[in-house]
């Protein structure tokens, strides 16, 4: 991987939107712009929608979930998350070449890291409205649990299902999450 200059670390580090954009437009102003630039705006512009989705947290929560379907309706579930990958960015960016995967891999991270601070909170795992709360061990373990089931989990049980272009769309996705993961909470991610 290419290492990034300053401003790309802060704006990949940055997981609020709004100020993400202002990162991303004060480094065009800046002159911080590289060959990379067009495709950090595209995928910016694909993965947050005008009703203020996060497109990568909806794939994220999509692949959660079709972690846990049955075998019958997994080939479902799997066109599905190819079509949020896709609306993602995935195939833009993997079309684009070696700069594009390594923005969309960055981009990728990114949104997991998103997902790890919401799974922080001290809402997450929380029963009956939010009365009754999980220890901060128990959020660790339901957290790794969940990344892994929707990475190398995923891929396990979709292996010999053919969608097109899913499973070289999966391979990036499980590495920038094992990467996110691992920056974020110091350890390998593994089963819980």
């Amino acid at each position: 991987m290419h290492e990034l200059n300053e401003k790309w670390k802060l704006y990949y580090g940055e997981t609020d939107p709004k100020k993400r954009r202002e990162l991303l437009d004060a480094a065009a102003a800046e002159g911080a712009e590289d060959e990379m630039t067009p495709i950090r705006r595209s995928l910016y512009e694909c993965r947050y929608t005008g009703d203020g989705a996060d497109m990568m947290i909806r794939l994220i929560m999509g692949s959660i979930s079709a972690a846990q379907v049955v075998r019958f309706a997994l080939k479902w579930n799997v066109r599905s998350i190819k079509k949020d990958m896709e609306r993602a960015g995935f195939k833009m960016c993997l079309d684009a070449g070696a700069a594009g995967r390594e923005c969309l891999f960055h981009e990728v991270k990114n949104g997991v890291k998103r997902y790890i601070e919401t799974c922080r909170s001290d809402s997450y795992g929380a029963a009956f409205s939010g009365m009754i709360k999980i220890s901060k061990e128990e959020q660790h373990r339901r957290m790794t649990r969940q990344l892994y089931n929707m990475t190398y989990g995923l891929m396990e049980r979709t292996a010999g299902i053919e969608v097109e272009r899913f499973g070289e769309y999966m391979l990036l996705f499980c590495e920038a999450t094992e990467e996110a993961y691992q920056e974020e909470c110091k350890e390998p991610l593994g089963r819980a």
